[in-house]
């Protein structure tokens, strides 16, 4: 391997690859069972129980998911919701990458309609619920810089219920 700027030499970054014994390796081979390696502990990691939690009735009309800082908005929203006959559930992830898949596999068994509640203006977790899962879910992002309110999440409930909001919320005054 050559010094970086020399003359006529070639200079390729190595990664730091490993073999099993530790000992650094940057053939293609050992690469390559190396990133198996760890793209396994990944999909293993994504089996472990506690990445997920559930709140609601176990089955419903409406699923709503979400991650980070929307657990308490979705919980207060859902209750305000359950006042107006909506039926809805969540399940809050505790990690995005991996997945947790039989946890959102049975999640989506048990409802009609899935919202996939985030706070980023791209729909993130929506889209990767989509694509993995294969379901038509409803995409609800909030990109303001600021958190939920449980009333947004009752009125994004209540609307797709097919019902209107008889609440009046502290935003609508």
């Amino acid at each position: 391997m050559s010094i970086p700027g020399m003359e006529g030499g070639c200079y390729a970054a190595t990664g730091l690859e490993h073999s099993e014994r530790g000992t650094p390796n940057f053939t293609g081979q050992v690469h390559e069972q190396m990133s198996s390696k760890r793209a396994l502990k990944i999909y293993e990691a994504s089996k472990e129980p506690g990445f997920t939690s559930r709140f609601g009735p176990k089955k419903a009309q409406i699923g709503i998911i979400g991650w980070g800082s929307t657990q308490g908005a979705i919980r207060e929203g859902m209750e305000m919701a359950a006042k107006e006959g909506v039926s809805a559930t969540q399940l809050q992830l505790k990690m995005i990458h991996p997945l947790p898949e039989a946890d959102i596999k049975e999640f989506l068994a048990s409802v009609e309609k899935v919202v996939v509640a985030e706070l980023n203006y791209s729909g993130q977790l929506n889209k990767m619920i989509r694509s993995q899962f294969l379901v038509p879910s409803v995409s609800y992002g909030k990109a303001s810089g600021l958190p939920f309110y449980a009333e947004e999440i009752y009125t994004k409930l209540c609307e797709i219920a097919g019902k209107k909001p008889a609440l009046q919320t502290a935003m609508q005054r």
